[in-house]
Formats: C-alpha cells, structure tokens, sequence
C-alpha cells in the first residue's frame, strides 16, 4: 500500500487524519484513535484503538494483496 492508497481510503470513508512524516514512511493519526503507517516499502502497520475503520481497512488490505480487490 502506498500513502495515496492509505489516503484514498481514508478520504472514501470521510476520515479525517493528521500526516506526519516518520523514518521510511507516513503515519496517519486518525481522530478515532487509529494509527496507521505506511512504509515505503508497501508495508502497512495498523495500530492504536481498534475501531470499525480499522477492521475494514485491514479487510481491503488483505483483499488487495490477494489480488480480489
């Protein structure tokens, strides 16, 4: 996933973040209290509350790498 992926799907389910640069990456702080970073390298680091966004974004990611979506 790159950050304008990670941006994207943010912006589709009307969620507002804060970007932050971090080493080899892009952290979005969510006002839910998720936290997401994407790195670089297409990794993607799910972390904070767990929230319906989230689990969804986890669901579309592994759709994604799957090749479903």
């Amino acid at each position: 996933m790159t950050a304008d992926e990670l941006r994207d799907f943010l912006r589709q389910h009307q969620v507002s973040c804060k970007e932050e640069e971090v080493q080899h990456g892009t952290k979005f702080e969510c006002r839910g209290g998720e936290i997401f970073i994407v790195y670089h390298t297409g990794r993607l680091n799910i972390q904070g509350k767990k929230t319906q966004l989230s689990a969804k974004l986890k669901a579309y990611w592994a759709a994604k790498k799957s090749g479903k979506k």
